[in-house]
């Protein structure tokens, strides 16, 4: 047997309709095609003549109708549509689709629901065995009989023949309703596929082309039985088809290939002896035109009998106890497929499909569906393995939109479930939107998925959202990445004062907002916002109280990035978040064409270094001049001695000239200052379009042994010859001082030759005294270390002789401590000559 989900609210073809944002209007009665089309015609008649707006919903219905009946002779007296003053129906995608909205059930009603629900396999896609269908088909028949219009006799003026000759279908579609009741048993099957002594009808049709084409009793108030017949004189002597519970519940459902000029005999009978109301429709199985696609079904083998397991989005009925969600955003059009496959056991399952998305705000939610079959669709929670069903539905109508408007759903997240309501062993596309319809009152006036971009006007929008007074137009966003997005009405030659609100609600949770962006007074941009993807709104108002039109672009912001070492960069395309994760710095619109820029460097040797800014990357100078009290510092942290500093700055009016600076390298307990004369090397690049800047090195002497701490460097003297330091994309973004940037420095160590042809001898200044004498290459800041304890460990346990600035050439100390065992470490730094010593004892030169 194959198995389908389908609901009997085929009932609602005469739901309540309403326009997308008026309220509820009064229901349509449920009866006849001809019943229907006559009311919605006397509506639409009516409004005109009030001058009332007229629902676009009846009018499209109304078209559906007079195509479904034209076809069939008695159900209308002309097949023109033109007669009923209905323009033709167009076929435009998910516009204009007949609406439903919900409708209660009664008590019995719903339990007829729940338990044709369960003979259609549920949620799962596998078939009731054989002993639970058979329990359910008789609660079920015993719950039909209650219904009203199982309770007496009906003869409509038009149903399907009691005996031959049969009542004859003309056309590619046709559509009747009637009754059993009371009638004969006339036609058995003559291969049964079920127990059938039931009252039946019989038509007659001859198919205008050959084509596969599906046969349904679908909305029928009884347990229908389905058999077709061909080849001689009514009722036919071969049976080519018998069906018993393929359509939704227990009615009855082919589809087969039919033959140009052969004639078919169609009997609708009852399983058992059941009879009652029955709707017989049958239409040619299509293929649809491809609708432009946002999100594509994940990926599905059809032909893997597992498929039950390895279904990508088969929820909490996958097989694999895994629930397999697809997560899709509101107001995307999403491309399906649907199908019947092999399991091992050779029955046939088909194919569901679940789709998860999240409301951030209290909606109504329009459900548009355009599919090649029967479509059973369900809005259920994400609550396994049990769901909570907030809202079903079976379409009857395929290659034929619908829209199905739902109740107020809190904010939260939901899953919409597809499944084939029909046993056609093929491969039916389907296409599906869910737009949101906010609660609070909040109008959505169009979608855009992004990238995208179009044109529209506020002019006539009206003032539905509150977040300005002006008229406005709100946009469904649907973000398909992670990334970083444009939203710009630059693209335009408008020069009404336009405002724009990115939010996470409609009218609420603001992310972005901007006024004027493009330039001057007039459009706006919210340039480069890092969005996840989902759904978000973009409202463009007026900022005052005029209106006008826009041309609106959501674009991914992307530029060149560049990361990696400043002196030899590395460069890729991406957006800012992901250059910022790089550590990189980001040009819009700008790709590697061009290398990245090099930038500025430390010395050789240098132990922490962090590069300055270049013209284009975002940085800063911060004024640091000792008269003008203003005195700029960073911290630093190296592993030995700092001997060399190289630094970066504008010196404002003074540029090539000779600058002091004080300087000072200061922890806690301790501080290494300087005063130092340096003439700046003029960069060539010109920064804010207005000045340069000026390379600084300078050595330190002696050098300075603190490891850690901040590090100040200020200019002095000349307070008219500003001087500000260049700050740095390149450093820990620890700011000790009023600097709100980290600032452009190198700390090198001491490049010094060692001191060479060093002899200690004994001699001299008494019994114990050491004569140390040693040759220096350059000028150097010396250290004369000792211990007399033979396990010392230098320099932990080494104690400073003596300590002294000397110039370059040969040089002796005598160290005349009383201890009859010495050691003794000297070193030498690079420094200026001679200013002052420190310690016992003195340098003396030997010439």
């Amino acid at each position: 047997m194959k198995t389908c989900i389908w609901i009997l609210i085929f009932m609602v073809a005469g739901a309540a309709f309403a326009d997308n944002r008026g309220s509820l209007q009064s229901p349509l009665s449920v009866g006849s095609p001809q019943s229907e089309l006559a009311e919605l015609e006397a509506r639409i008649a009516s409004a005109k003549a009030d001058g009332s707006p007229i629902d676009p919903a009846w009018e499209h219905r109304a078209r559906e109708l007079v195509q479904l009946l034209a076809n069939h002779p008695g159900n209308l007296k002309s097949s023109s549509s033109a007669s009923h003053g209905i323009p033709p129906l167009e076929e435009t995608e998910f516009r204009g689709a007949t609406v439903i909205r919900p409708q209660e059930r009664t008590p019995l009603e719903q339990q007829i629901h729940d338990l044709e629900f369960q003979a259609d396999g549920g949620f799962t896609g596998y078939p009731p065995d054989p002993v639970v269908m058979a329990n359910l088909k008789e609660q079920l028949n015993e719950l039909y009989a209650q219904r009203a219009e199982n309770q007496s006799e009906r003869t409509p003026l038009d149903q399907g023949a009691d005996a031959c000759p049969a009542t004859e279908f003309i056309g590619m579609s046709f559509f009747d309703t009637g009754s059993t009741a009371g009638l004969a048993n006339n036609f058995d099957p003559l291969i049964a596929c079920g127990t059938s002594s039931a009252p039946d009808v019989i038509y007659r049709w001859i198919p205008p082309t050959s084509s596969v084409y599906t046969i349904t009793t679908a909305g029928s108030s009884y347990d229908t039985y389905l058999h077709i017949r061909g080849s001689g004189s009514c009722p036919g002597t071969v049976q080519y088809a018998c069906d018993d519970d393929g359509g939704p519940g227990l009615t009855s459902q082919i589809t087969m290939r039919f033959y140009h000029f052969e004639t078919y005999y169609i009997i609708v009978d009852g399983f058992s002896s059941n009879s009652g109301l029955y709707q017989l429709s049958g239409f040619e199985v299509c293929e649809i035109e491809p609708l432009n696609c946002d999100v594509a079904e994940c990926a599905e083998n059809l032909n893997d009998p597992l498929h039950h397991q390895n279904d990508c989005n088969g929820a909490c009925y996958n097989g694999n106890g895994i629930p397999t969600w697809q997560n899709i955003g509101l107001c995307q059009t999403v491309c399906g497929k649907l199908f019947y496959y092999p399991n091992i056991d050779s029955a046939e399952f088909y194919d569901t499909d679940f789709y998860r998305f999240n409301l951030t705000e209290a909606c109504s939610l329009e459900i548009s569906l355009l599919s090649e079959t029967v479509t059973a669709v369900y809005l259920l929670d994400l609550q396994c393995p049990t769901n909570t069903i907030y809202w079903d539905a079976t379409w009857f109508y395929p290659c034929s939109t619908v829209t199905y408007i739902t109740q107020c759903l809190p904010a939260g997240s939901y899953a919409i479930y597809f499944a084939p309501g029909g046993s056609y062993d093929n491969v039916s596309d389907y296409y599906f939107r869910v737009d949101p319809i906010p609660c609070s009152g909040c109008r959505v006036d169009a979608f855009i998925q992004a990238p995208g971009s179009g044109a529209w006007h506020t002019c006539g929008a009206g003032n539905n959202n509150s977040l300005r007074s002006s008229e406005d137009y709100t946009f469904c966003v649907n973000i398909p990445y992670l990334s970083d997005w444009t939203f710009s009405l630059c693209n335009d030659d408008s020069i009404w004062d336009s405002y724009l609100y990115l939010t996470t609600q409609c009218n609420g949770g603001v992310l972005a907002t901007d006024d004027d962006g493009c330039g001057g007074v007039g459009l706006s941009t919210i340039d480069c916002v890092p969005l996840a993807s989902g759904t978000y709104y973009l409202t463009v108002e007026a900022f005052g109280s005029g209106c006008g039109p826009f041309a609106l672009t959501v674009t991914e912001c992307s530029g060149r990035c560049c990361y990696g070492d400043p002196a030899a960069p590395s460069c890729v395309v991406t957006s800012p978040s992901a250059c910022n994760e790089l550590g990189g710095f980001f040009a819009p619109g700008a790709d590697c064409i061009d290398a990245c820029p090099a930038h500025y460097g430390c010395q050789g040797g240098s132990q922490v270094g962090q590069y300055p800014f270049l013209p284009g990357e975002t940085g800063n100078g911060y004024l640091s001049h000792v008269d003008l009290e203003q005195v700029q510092s960073d911290n630093f942290s190296v592993g030995a001695p700092i001997g060399s500093l190289r630094f970066w700055g504008f010196p404002v009016t003074c540029n090539g000239t000779p600058e002091t600076f004080q300087i000072s390298l200061a922890s806690e307990t301790d501080t290494c200052s300087y005063t130092v004369t340096a003439t700046g090397t003029q960069l060539p690049e010109l920064f804010f379009g207005a000045f340069f800047a000026s390379q600084y090195d300078v050595a330190l002497a002696p050098p300075c042994e603190i490891t850690s701490g901040n590090l100040s460097i200020a200019k002095v003297g000349n307070p008219e010859c500003a001087w500000y330091w260049q700050s740095s994309n390149y450093g820990d973004t620890i700011h000790p001082s009023g600097a709100a940037d980290d600032l452009a420095f190198c700390l090198g160590g001491s490049d010094c030759p060692a001191p060479d042809s060093v002899v200690i001898r004994r001699g001299g200044g008494g019994a114990n005294a050491y004569n140390i004498l040693f040759h220096l290459p350059v000028a150097s800041y010396v250290r004369v270390y000792s211990s007399s304890d033979i396990n010392a460990v230098f320099p932990a346990t080494y104690t400073v002789l003596t300590a002294s600035s000397l110039g370059a050439g040969n040089w002796t100390f005598t160290d005349s401590t009383p201890d009859a065992q010495r050691r003794y470490v000297l070193t030498a730094e690079c420094g200026p000559p001679p200013v002052f010593s420190e310690g016992t004892g003195e340098f003396h030169r030997i010439d």
